[in-house]
C-alpha cells in the first residue's frame, strides 16, 4: 500500500516538475526573442542556455539575463 501510494505521488511530482519545466522553457524563450540586446551573441548564448539547461536555465535568464536586454515592445 505505502509503495503504490508513493509511486502514484512520485509520477505526480515528476509530472508537474516537467509541465512546470516546459511553460517556463516556451516562457523564456519568446520572452528573450522579443527582447533586443546589445549584442545578438548575447540573445543566442541565452537561448542555448534556456534550451540546453531544461530548469535552470530559464531561471537563471529570469533572475541574470532579462535585465541585459531591452523590450522590442510595449504594454
Amino acid at each position: 500500500m505505502l509503495i503504490e501510494w508513493l509511486d502514484e505521488s512520485g509520477l505526480l511530482v515528476g509530472g508537474t516538475l516537467v509541465i512546470f519545466s516546459l511553460i517556463l522553457l516556451i516562457w523564456a524563450l519568446i520572452d528573450c526573442t522579443q527582447r533586443n540586446f546589445r549584442d545578438s551573441i548575447i540573445k543566442l548564448v541565452w537561448v542555448i542556455i534556456v534550451i540546453f539547461l531544461p530548469l535552470v536555465g530559464p531561471l537563471m535568464y529570469f533572475a541574470i539575463g532579462i535585465d541585459q536586454g531591452q523590450r522590442l515592445w510595449r504594454k
